[in-house]
């Protein structure tokens, strides 16, 4: 008995190669035992072999074949699904009652440990590694994985012990490397196929198989040096086909070689700027590359590669209805982005806001946001639920743009919520399929359903007797879910291969596409190992992200390498907050190709061409009555801003009285905040009008108004109670930098009035300051507050320069880049005429940017006030006069709440 390697070329077919193998070994051996990493081979070697030889040959992925060998020598053995496994850790940790507390003491706060450190302990059953573990001091670290290194031997020692008759994946591979006797595979070939890493476990298997049988391990290598370049006379390797060697020189050094003449893969790379570009990229390519062939069906013809899953239903919209060339998808989609995993998503979302909200004051509260994503789902709608129930709610929402929404006891909504919070999850899900009106037109839909029962609902009775809560069943969920993708069944080894990175593995084709080939995509990104710090991982010798990444880089040129022709998509730009980088697999292509032709390789960039769009109307002409509207009211200085900036805002808001459009999350904008500010200065400093206001008087105002912020006006009970908590400590972190900074430079003054209105009698202006200080008897000072970050202010040294005639667009955008704002030359102008005699000075005191002085005071003086009283008549008489509203775009059209139904933005 014997291991024999055999290295065959990447010119050579490896799925050929080996049904040339077993029929050439059938006439020798009693029967033949072939493992490969996975099933797509297999079907590939089957579909060559007759009947009869497919019968001689015994098939198995390596997963497979370990839990048979396994099984049959330990029949009462249990295989541990991941969640049952999990559970036990989680058991495991809480029998260490200083390790638990340190955890967290809930379940839900363990458990994500529980799932690391089954992970870990996976990953070193695997690799033999468990004798060489200690309990570690290691400081450099968060407490919770201090604490869980510093216990690590001892969990691994408990865990050896309580885990004895229970198998899983590394457990089972440690358990079939110690297996001594394999008689019954005497007079056996064992052909391992395409197993490229291998850890202790394998190797040490492999050998003690091969005691009883003759082992033929075959792997696909590059022997004619595709991947090495010659630059200048000397020749340059990439190590990327390495890790073979290291492999096969750990079995033996029995090796046959096989080579076929050398051939050059063609390459060509695509730059895409989105998904939808690249799905539709593949669907056209398809459709060119079979179009008129005789070998469409063929499965060795033509692959596509997606290393992501989110490509896959673009493609499929794109490729519809596009010719009659069969696909066959053995990649899985993820069960977390179909409309019934986005549902439980939501669900749980509510169900834990839900019960945070009856914990703390009993009331059954549920932001807006939050109900309005779970009863937008598609399967929310297929429950038997109130749909007027459902109407009224978005209408509240809607109507008084409520950001909590609170249920009566008698809510069919709320009664369905209750489901999960008063049951345990089987009970609540066998309930909730008693909801569901099963519609025929949606089959994919309800085979989601009934794919997510059989393999979720039903094993969650592995939860019965166990009490847990909201959160951990949420987590619980998760863990099933995450795991979980829907099957696709296509045509089996005909057309065009539809597949991930790991299932092309050992499989060649004529023509190749593979899509996304970005860094943090090949290689992933993931490079950190959450629980166990580098140089401990490498001391009990497991696998590094390095060798993860160069057994990737394995598989992608392998794959490349292997095929006449290869199209190389990756995507530019900026997308989901993150930028597209080329991955450095692409890079080193393009420089060996650049070496081999002497030249920068053509990349194409794909785009869609779309029409040009016609620029739609800036303007709409007045109407009588918008004309009266403007000639019969008054203005406050913040209306005429608001004209200035876009006359058509103006329209929509304050004469169509168009509702803005709501924005549902309570981040705190600066009106929210700033209705509260100003009605807490108003409180602080109206006992104090008509008097002087020394630097005591202004610390006791100071320590009022902090005083006075746990009193809330009415108007924000809509709040929630964090929400609420979190407003208070934003005013109050920038009411006491306000205090300090101007304490810092503090003037005595005299309070002459808060929130005073005032109206000119020479234009039609009305408006309420916040505050009227008089200083030194002949100064008056008109202070605004404001709790945005910045704010506009007239550039009085090009108001000279300002000459307008006419009220057209142009005029106008001329003033607003010079007046910026009219807020505090209005002031000015009212409170001239209303204080003759006195200088007047204006104000802006900014609370929302506190660093010194400069920050947050803007000053104007009335120096020159006769100008800014001709361009606020001017804007005035702009609104009376103008034939037009305008729509003027800029900057502001971004936080403009009518952009959704303006072109001109």
């Amino acid at each position: 008995m014997s291991i024999k390697a055999v290295k065959i070329d990447l010119s050579v077919n490896p799925v050929s190669f080996s049904e040339k193998i077993i029929d050439e070994n059938l006439k020798k051996f009693k029967k033949i035992v072939f493992i490969s990493p996975n099933k797509r081979p297999i079907w590939f070697i089957k579909k060559k072999l007759n009947i009869d030889k497919t019968l001689r040959t015994d098939f198995f992925t390596l997963d497979e074949f370990i839990k048979k060998i396994v099984s049959d020598k330990f029949p009462l053995s249990d295989f541990h699904t991941s969640v049952e496994r999990e559970l036990f850790f989680l058991d495991l940790i809480k029998k260490n009652e200083i390790l638990k507390e340190k955890l967290g003491n809930e379940d839900y706060k363990i458990f994500p440990w529980a799932k690391r450190i089954s992970k870990l302990f996976d990953e070193i059953d695997k690799q033999l590694s468990g004798d060489k573990l200690h309990n570690y001091q290691y400081t450099e670290s968060i407490p919770e994985i201090e604490s869980i290194l510093e216990n690590l031997k001892n969990l691994y020692e408990d865990y050896k012990k309580d885990y004895n008759n229970c198998f899983y994946n590394g457990k089972a591979f440690s358990a079939a490397s110690d297996i001594d006797d394999f008689t019954e595979f005497k007079n056996n070939l064992i052909i391992f196929f395409g197993l490229v890493y291998l850890s202790n476990s394998e190797k040490k298997l492999i050998k003690k198989l091969s005691s009883f049988a003759d082992v033929l391990f075959i792997v696909q290598t590059d022997l004619e040096e595709h991947d090495t370049i010659t630059f200048n006379g000397r020749k340059y390797y990439f190590d990327t086909f390495k890790l073979i060697d290291n492999t096969i020189n750990e079995l033996t050094d029995n090796i046959e070689e096989v080579k076929k003449e050398k051939r050059l893969t063609e390459i060509e790379f695509f730059e895409i700027p989105n998904i939808h570009l690249e799905a539709e990229f593949i669907a056209d390519k398809i459709n060119k590359l079979t179009s008129g062939t005789k070998e469409k069906n063929s499965p060795d013809k033509l692959a596509i590669v997606l290393p992501e899953h989110r490509v896959l239903f673009p493609f499929l919209s794109c490729f519809e209805n596009r010719n009659n060339v069969p696909i066959n998808i053995t990649m899985g989609y993820p069960f977390k982005n179909t409309d019934l995993g986005i549902f439980i998503e939501a669900l749980f979302k509510v169900l834990i806001e839900l019960s945070l909200n009856i914990k703390k004051d009993k009331r059954f509260r549920i932001s807006s946001n939050s109900i309005l994503r779970l009863l937008d789902t598609s399967i929310f709608n297929l429950l038997k639920v109130n749909d007027k129930e459902v109407f009224q709610i978005k209408e509240d929402i809607f109507n008084n743009e409520n950001p909590v929404v609170e249920f009566c006891e008698d809510s069919e909504i709320l009664n369905f919520l209750k489901l999960f919070l008063d049951n345990d999850l089987y009970v609540a899900f066998k309930e909730f399929y008693k909801l569901i009106e099963i519609k025929e037109e949606l089959k994919f839909t309800n085979q989601i359903l009934n794919y997510f029962y059989e393999n979720v609902v039903t094993s969650l009775k592995i939860l019965n007797g166990r009490k847990i809560d909201i959160f951990f069943s949420y987590q619980l969920l998760n863990e099933f879910i995450n795991d979980l993708t829907i099957p696709f069944e296509g045509h089996p080894l005909q057309g065009v291969q539809i597949m991930g990175m790991l299932e092309a593995r050992m499989l060649s084709f004529d023509t190749v596409i593979i899509a996304d080939v970005n860094e943090g995509i090949l290689p992933s990104g993931d490079k950190i190992d959450p629980l166990l710090p580098d140089d401990i991982k490498k001391s009990l010798g497991l696998a590094s992200f390095k060798e993860k990444e160069q057994l990737m880089k394995y598989n992608f040129c392998r794959l490349i390498y292997s095929a006449k022709k290869v199209f190389i998509l990756y995507k530019i730009g900026t997308s989901s907050n993150e930028k597209n980088i080329r991955s450095r697999f692409v890079e080193q292509l393009i420089l060996q190709k650049e070496v081999l032709d002497n030249e920068k390789p053509k990349i194409d960039s794909f785009y869609i061409k779309l029409p040009q769009f016609k620029r739609p109307n800036d303007k709409i002409e007045k109407t009588e009555d918008v004309f009266n509207y403007f000639r019969s009211k008054k203005f406050s200085p913040s209306a005429i801003d608001e004209y200035m900036r876009c006359p058509y805002l103006f329209y929509l808001k304050r004469i169509k009285n168009i509702k803005e459009k709501i924005n549902l999350n309570i981040e705190y904008e600066a009106d929210k905040v700033g209705i509260f500010v100003h009605s807490l200065f108003e409180k602080g400093f109206k006992p104090f009008v008509n008097k002087n206001i020394d630097k005591d008087i202004y610390k006791e105002i100071f320590k009022n108004i902090i005083n006075n912020i746990e009193n809330f006006p009415k108007d924000f009970s809509k709040f929630s109670e964090f929400q609420l908590e979190s407003l208070k400590i934003i005013i109050k972190y920038r009411i006491e930098k306000y205090f300090n900074v101007t304490l810092s430079d503090f003037k005595e003054f005299k309070l002459l009035g808060t929130e005073k209105n005032f109206e000119s009698k020479s234009l039609r202006l009305s408006g309420k300051i916040d505050r009227i200080d008089e200083i030194d008897s002949s100064i008056i000072r008109i202070i605004d507050y404001k709790t945005g970050s910045s704010t506009k202010y007239p550039k009085v040294n090009l108001v000279d320069d300002l000459i307008i005639e006419d009220f057209d667009k142009k005029s106008l955008e001329t003033v607003s880049s010079v007046i910026g704002s009219v807020q505090m030359p209005a002031y000015i102008l009212m409170a001239k005429e209303v204080y003759e005699n006195c200088n007047i000075l204006s104000e802006i005191h900014l609370l929302g940017s506190l660093g010194s002085k400069n920050d947050y005071l803007k000053k104007l003086n009335d120096e020159n006030f006769d100008k800014f009283e001709k361009i606020i008549q001017y804007l005035i008489s702009h609104m009376e006069n103008s034939e037009y509203i305008y729509a003027i775009s800029g900057k502001h059209c971004s936080y403009c709440n009518y952009k959704y139904m303006c072109g001109v933005s």
